[in-house]
């Protein structure tokens, strides 16, 4: 509950107005560092979309009580393609299709 009360507050909003800025110049001077990073977090998250909520839906009634209202299926369903987003921007961030298809797209130099 700690954590909740936590993330609920004001001052929760102003570390992350510091920690965007933050990111980007890491990001600016690491940047295959900084997408290996954006996508192991974007695993976590995928995987977390994935196993939360899931006591609940151990019986068929537990699982249409959680999900009745429609709510934490939409967080799911949200926090499953943030988890996909973040981790196909990680992986432009490395570069990965540049340097895999580089070979095919520019001609052999002499």
């Amino acid at each position: 509950m700690q954590i909740y009360w936590v993330v609920s507050q004001y001052w929760f909003a102003a570390i992350g107005f510091f920690a965007g800025p933050l990111l980007y110049l890491f990001r600016s001077y690491f940047r295959v560092m900084y997408g290996a990073v954006e996508v192991v977090v974007s695993w976590a998250m995928i995987f977390l979309a994935v196993v939360s909520g899931t006591d609940a839906a151990i019986t068929v009634e537990g699982a249409q009580q959680a999900f009745s209202n429609g709510h934490p299926l939409l967080a799911k369903v949200v926090a499953w393609v943030a988890g996909v987003y973040v981790s196909v921007r990680g992986f432009e961030n490395m570069g990965i299709l540049k340097r895999l298809t580089k070979a095919e797209i520019e001609p052999p130099k002499s």
